[in-house]
């Protein structure tokens, strides 16, 4: 069974008794308060009610009087809990004492309790309510008390008080009311301001957590596009020199230990970079896997090429030293280019490869003859194989849709450094004048293109 645990924010709330918890079915909020807050308000309106024989200025205490006070001791009692309704039960309790005609008592004080706790935790709609019950209350209670010859008034009880004496009353309630107002909106105000804090304090940490969990996201597809471009290149140059090896004469003995170095050599390169990845997701290590940066990519031409394909590379126009991030994205677009075109190219054919520097952009073109059905399921990731292909092949291109793989996990990378990747198809001249006549092949070109800008070096 869930639990749900409070949040800060909502704790705050609580500690505060300014927010509801919970609605009933007939709409009204329901007050967090907390058992302290509680037991003092029913001890405060005990001690209302006991005292109330005690706190009368008059001798004769009518019953109609006690019922007054005891009705505003449930009102004390309630008045966080209910804010609203305890200010209800406020006037309850003057209406009682008025049609009885009875003399108020000091316990009668007890309303300015429940003002300040209507403005204090109660809803907008009760702050307001509060301060007109305030300035109401003044002037009814300043009329009616001269109506019946209250002690309150200086001139005595059985004579009626003068204009000023009423007016003067009835200001002087309206200001004790008041201030029990003003005091309660002013401590709501607190308490807002501190509960806006609290829930600025918490939306930052969670904001905090939210940009971690993101980091550490991006770091998990980062290591697994890594090991897919590692291990993924390293198998294709191994699997492409088995091959090789397995179509050598048996007394081709140099030939056979040359790839047999080639593999061994690639595995244990692999194997080196494989523990480097490991050792990035266990924390363990931040070193970068090597051959990352574009002064590697004559390594990565050599690797391929001792696999038994022909690689041509070049380089055109001046470079720069950029962004070593950039680098790194463009040197594993190329090693996964290549190791596309050993695992689907013509192993007779000529990979051709281009990096073109220019003042504002760097491009990189991979050019490599297919069968025509293997360059159209390819071209075809782009958008993901066709629903009609039920072939092995279209499975496995399928399988590449997943971010991190092949031709959509160079997508995500040129992306994440403001890059893009295009699959367009040569023209046929183009086509032709690569194929020299061929007519069972077609050409696969990848085209990758990221903005780059001169890497500024701080000063020394």
């Amino acid at each position: 069974m869930a639990t749900d645990h409070p949040s800060r924010a909502e704790r705050t709330r609580t500690m505060l008794g300014l927010e509801p918890v919970s609605r009933s079915s007939a709409g009204r909020r329901n007050r967090a308060v907390t058992r302290p807050q509680l037991v003092w308000d029913i001890l405060l309106a005990l001690l209302v009610g006991v005292l109330a024989p005690y706190l009368t200025m008059v001798s004769d205490f009518y019953w109609t009087s006690m019922v007054s006070i005891l009705v505003l001791a449930v009102a004390i009692a309630l008045r966080r809990l209910r804010p609203g309704l305890a200010l209800a039960l406020c006037w309850l309790s003057a209406c009682v004492l008025m049609l009885a005609t009875a003399d108020a008592a000091l316990a009668h004080l007890g309303m300015g309790i429940v003002v300040y706790s209507a403005a204090a935790y109660g809803t907008k709609r009760d702050l307001w309510v509060a301060g007109a019950s305030a300035l109401l209350g003044g002037a009814v209670g300043g009329i009616y008390l001269a109506l019946i010859g209250s002690w309150i008034y200086a001139d005595g009880i059985g004579s009626f008080p003068s204009a000023n004496n009423i007016i003067f009353i009835s200001v002087m309630i309206a200001v004790f009311l008041g201030a029990a107002w003003l005091l309660g909106f002013a401590i709501r105000l607190a308490h807002t301001a501190q509960l806006s804090k609290v829930m600025q304090r918490e939306a930052e940490a969670e904001a905090l957590r939210s940009r971690r969990v993101a980091a550490l996201e991006n770091e998990k597809a980062e290591l697994a596009r890594d090991m897919h471009d590692v291990i993924g290149h390293s198998l294709a140059v191994i699997i492409a020199q088995s091959d090789a090896v397995r179509f050598l004469p048996d007394d081709d003995t140099e030939g056979i230990k040359r790839g047999v170095f080639t593999i061994g050599e690639t595995a244990r390169r692999s194997l080196g970079d494989v523990r480097k990845v490991l050792g990035r997701i266990g924390g363990m290590t931040d070193a970068p896997i090597a051959a990352e940066g574009l002064s590697q990519i004559s390594d990565l031409v050599r690797g391929v090429t001792a696999a038994g394909a022909s690689v041509d590379f070049v380089q055109l126009g001046t470079s720069i030293v950029i962004d070593e991030r950039v680098e790194r994205v463009v040197y594993r677009v190329l090693q996964e280019l290549l190791t596309n075109a050993l695992k689907h190219g013509r192993r007779e054919s000529v990979i051709v490869a281009r990096l073109r520097w220019e003042p504002q952009r760097l491009t990189l073109s991979v050019d490599n003859p297919v069968s025509d059905s293997r360059a159209l399921r390819i071209v075809s990731d782009q958008d993901g194989p066709a629903e009609t292909e039920h072939s092995e092949d279209a499975e496995v291109m399928r399988a590449t849709r997943a971010p991190g793989n092949g031709i959509v996990g160079m997508r995500y990378r040129l992306a994440e450094v403001g890059g893009t990747l295009s699959l367009t198809p040569p023209s046929a001249a183009e086509a032709s004048a690569f194929l020299n006549g061929t007519s069972n092949a077609a050409i696969f070109r990848a085209t990758a293109t990221v903005s780059i800008a001169p890497k500024e070096h701080s000063p020394a």
